[in-house]
């Protein structure tokens, strides 16, 4: 069952794991293609703008008709890295502004050379010269400076020159779509976009500058084109390496998801053992986790559950013990009278006692006997309702002041026979309590008999009740021989008695039934003894004055 588990959470983590690669490697590559286009399309503006401003200042700010221009290194690395796919340094750059008057325009480096020079220097050249047959008249770049094909357009929109080729288009060869692009540009506006794709044979972005002089006038555009595959290659390449870091990403995840799978299941195979054991009835077994989760919650409440079965169990063993006990009690009980009164009528039926004053103390002795049986009897029924739930006792408004002047009165004859004086002293003033009359009575009277029965001769038994705000408690001192400490825990179980001359009628139930009723009663019955100073039983209310 454990494996099944451990094979659940390691499917459940492996398709939330793949679930997300999926989703992050997904968002990943269009918001990357997306920001790449973005980056690509700044770079190519950027760099149509360069080739603008340097237009711009040498065949029209500049106009010397005899004079070759070489552009400095700087400006050719510019141009160069701004078209450079791989480059990110000038991610700053986007969308420089077409301003005669920025810095940029201000650090142009024009230095004349000779004609000689121009070959082995020049990375591009200019010549200053009129527009009357296209731009490109004026202008040669090399292939390996810009990485791109550029036109350069005339104001009128009469010529469209083909960069180094030197090559002229008329408007009408061009798509209806670009037509829009080339009058944004001359409007003094840059513009984006791809409609030359089907004209130039492949899917390409285009980008177009206005060629804006000193004086602000606008005297052609620059168009520059870069095929889209190039953008496309770095998104792929930028794809590949997600897609080889995602299988090692994975294989690493599922191992951590295997830990984390053993983490949750050992502590359910720990339990399940466990769980195991007990049902053997080994409910000393604990499963000992401690976790701050729910399963640490779960191993809480089954450690408490398996001290809960122990003391069930103990509890179970102490019940059968006891009526084991009870049974040897009961049988002994009954069995010693119903031997008496048989041997006696046993002894008259055959005649072996013939003499008027024995067979007398034979019938006194039966007679003694029956009704030592018919007092068992009626203790064993009485101690069996009140353990029942179901038996109700007849509660009202009562005076246990009263009950235990009536309990005293009952038994001063008995106490009188051995010259036992009862002392009844209270203290405070509210004795008043919810409770019936005759069991109360019936406590008192059973805890009275004990002390009379064990007190010697001239003694006396001081009943103390005493009422407080909190509680009302009832006190019963004899001063006779006393419990001895190893029987004090078990005087309250049914059979228990003293073998001694004083307890030979007692049934061994009179104070298994008081505690009954005192429990009937919420109340609280314990008792203390020292040997030779006799015993104090106390009967108080376990809360606030709950009777």
């Amino acid at each position: 069952m454990i494996i099944k588990i451990r094979g659940r959470l390691m499917l459940y983590f492996s398709i939330a794991l793949i679930t997300l690669s999926f989703v992050i490697s997904s968002l990943f590559f269009v918001i990357f293609s997306r920001f790449n286009s973005e980056h690509h399309r700044g770079e190519l503006i950027e760099c149509a703008n360069r080739i603008s401003d340097i237009v711009a200042q040498v065949v029209f700010d500049n106009p010397q008709t005899d004079q070759v221009i070489e552009i400095d290194q700087n400006n050719q690395n510019n141009l160069t890295n701004s078209t450079d796919p791989d480059n990110s340094d000038n991610s700053n750059n986007l969308h420089k502004p077409n301003n005669p008057n920025s810095s940029y325009h201000k650090n142009q480096k024009l230095n004349p050379v000779s004609s000689n020079q121009q070959n082995a220097q020049m990375r591009g050249q200019y010549k200053a010269g009129g527009i009357g047959h296209g731009l490109g008249n004026y202008m040669n770049v090399p292939d390996n400076l810009i990485q791109g094909d550029y036109w350069l357009v005339d104001q009128e929109m009469a010529l469209i020159t083909r960069g180094n080729e030197q090559s002229e288009l008329n408007l009408s060869e061009l798509p209806e779509g670009s037509i829009l692009l080339i009058q944004q540009a001359l409007d003094g506006n840059e513009a984006y976009g791809e409609d030359l794709s089907t004209f130039l044979g492949n899917r390409t972005m285009t980008a177009a500058v206005p060629i804006m002089i000193s004086d602000g006038s606008i005297k052609g555009a620059v168009l520059l084109h870069e095929p889209i595959q190039n953008i496309n290659d770095t998104s792929r390449q930028a794809l590949g390496i997600l897609l080889i870091s995602m299988p090692t990403a994975l294989l690493i995840s599922f191992v951590l998801a295997a830990i984390f799978s053993k983490n949750l299941s050992d502590p359910l195979r720990k339990l399940a053992k466990s769980a195991d054991k007990i049902g053997k009835g080994d409910y000393l077994e604990r499963s000992n986790i401690k976790r701050n989760d729910e399963i640490g919650d779960l191993a809480t409440s089954f450690d408490q559950m398996a001290s809960d079965l122990q003391i069930a169990n103990q509890n179970k063993i102490e019940a059968e013990q006891r009526r084991q006990n009870f049974l040897a009690n009961i049988s002994h009980e009954l069995r010693t009278p119903i031997t008496v009164m048989r041997a006696s009528l046993e002894a008259l039926a055959d005649g072996i006692v013939t003499e008027d004053k024995t067979i007398d103390e034979y019938y006194r002795q039966m007679l003694n006997e029956s009704k030592y049986l018919e007092r068992l009897v009626s203790d064993l029924l009485e101690l069996s309702r009140l353990q029942d739930p179901d038996f109700s006792i007849q509660c009202e408004n009562i005076d246990l002041r009263e009950i235990c002047q009536d309990a005293l009165n009952g038994m001063r004859t008995l106490a009188a026979e051995k010259s036992i004086k009862l002392n009844f002293e209270q203290k405070g003033s509210n004795f008043s309590m919810s409770g019936d009359y005759t069991r109360l009575r019936q406590m008192i009277v059973i805890i009275l008999d004990n002390a009379i029965k064990f007190s010697p001769e001239n003694e006396t038994i001081d009943l103390l009740l005493n009422s407080t705000d909190q509680k009302i408690s009832m006190k019963i001192q004899d001063h006779g021989s006393g419990i001895p400490p190893e029987d004090l825990p078990f005087i309250f179980e049914r059979f228990h008695k003293q073998t001694s001359e004083e307890n030979k009628k007692g049934s061994g139930l009179g104070l298994a039934i008081a505690q009954e009723i005192a429990k009937r009663h919420g109340l609280e019955i314990s008792a203390e003894s020292s040997a030779g100073k006799g015993s104090l039983f106390i009967i108080e209310t376990a809360s606030e004055k709950q009777l």
